[in-house]
């Protein structure tokens, strides 16, 4: 395995060393999904790439190959050419791969070649949404050309949050004018902000996507109401789309916190609440992509129920989470609320 480090990195891995070890003395085992169920590992082991991209060279460009002579559920073996592949638009703030490693192992270990663009973040005045958008789509068409080796570009999912879930129905569009998705295209949208580039009514995706949105009951950050309207207009039939609203449950020991950084989940920070790969990283968010992507790239795991979120320790079931068609707005004030002037979209 190869990998390189970057600053950025390294300087979050001093500081979670001061408190890693006390963390991990406290910290209860979380009860993950089975082996062989939607949300557990697969057998891949990987090699890790960083490359630069020229749209924006201050954050890498990382490219997660599987390796070794494991059967994922995503068919053959670990070491084949042709892999499906896994592209990832990324929280606002979250440029770094290690706030998603827990992600992008979990994706890797089953059998997808991972792509990771990062890019810089922006404010104020000069604020604009379409040089990310291009970072990240410059991302995907660059690695898809340097590993094609490696890559079935048939067979493609593409996961989205926050600002990077706004961006995914854009990301979507553009991969599928490549051609790109042909015989499998799926997507997971956690928490998506705003979506620019798609216009106002309907969101027009693949006839043949299968879509899931991931809403979170505490998200303080983006509004609930951003996502039920983009996921009321997705130009699909509810028989190919799944919405789901995580809920937290403090009833048991470690606590379960369904908030914005969802997704988000760093390997290194073992019980340090919801930024480490925490139960709703295993339940909720690795659970609800492998049945999304099993369903669209081999029919398995077509029935899960995502409602389902897992016990704690003792055997207690974990509040359920909501699955409709119809979701209701749940959730506190925001800081990001739906009616903010630079929203394309309208408000429910």
């Amino acid at each position: 395995m190869r990998a390189k480090f970057s600053k950025s990195a390294i300087l979050v891995t001093l500081v979670a060393s001061v408190a890693v070890f006390a963390a991990a003395c406290v910290a209860p085992p979380i009860i993950k999904p089975a082996a062989g169920d939607p949300g557990s590992a697969g057998p891949c082991e990987f090699e890790e790439t960083h490359l630069t991209n020229p749209v924006d060279w201050r954050h890498d460009l990382v490219v997660l190959e599987p390796t070794g002579s494991g059967s994922p559920y995503t068919g053959g073996i670990c070491d084949d050419v042709d892999r499906p592949v896994a592209f990832i638009a990324h929280g606002y703030v979250a440029n770094m791969i290690d706030g998603y490693r827990g992600l992008v192992d979990q994706l890797v270990s089953n059998g997808y070649v991972v792509v990771f663009p990062g890019y810089t973040v922006e404010y104020g005045a000069d604020f604009t949404h379409n040089h990310q958008y291009k970072v990240v789509n410059t991302g995907f068409e660059m690695a898809a050309d340097k590993f094609a080796h490696r890559m079935d570009l048939s067979r493609i999912g593409i996961i989205g949050h926050s600002f990077g879930g706004g961006m995914l129905y854009w990301l979507t569009q553009q991969a599928e004018a490549r051609g790109w998705g042909s015989d499998v295209f799926w997507a997971v949208n956690f928490a998506p902000w705003f979506a620019m580039n798609v216009g106002t009514e309907t969101i027009d995706l693949p006839d043949h996507m299968r879509f899931a949105m991931v809403s979170f009951e505490e998200d303080v950050f983006v509004d609930a109401r951003i996502a039920i309207e983009q996921y009321r207009n997705l130009d699909l039939p509810e028989d190919q789309k799944t919405h789901i609203m995580a809920f937290s449950d403090r009833s048991g020991t470690p606590e379960v916190i369904a908030d914005h950084i969802g997704p988000v989940s760093i390997k290194f920070l073992p019980g340090f609440g919801t930024v480490s790969t925490d139960h709703l990283d295993y339940w909720t968010s690795f659970r609800t992509i492998d049945a999304t992507a099993g369903c669209a790239l081999s029919g398995i795991w077509c029935d899960t129920d995502l409602s389902y979120t897992g016990t704690f320790p003792n055997g207690k079931p974990v509040k359920q989470a909501l699955v409709t068609h119809d979701m209701p707005d749940i959730g506190p004030a925001t800081i990001q609320e739906c009616e903010f002037y630079i929203n394309p979209r309208p408000c429910y």
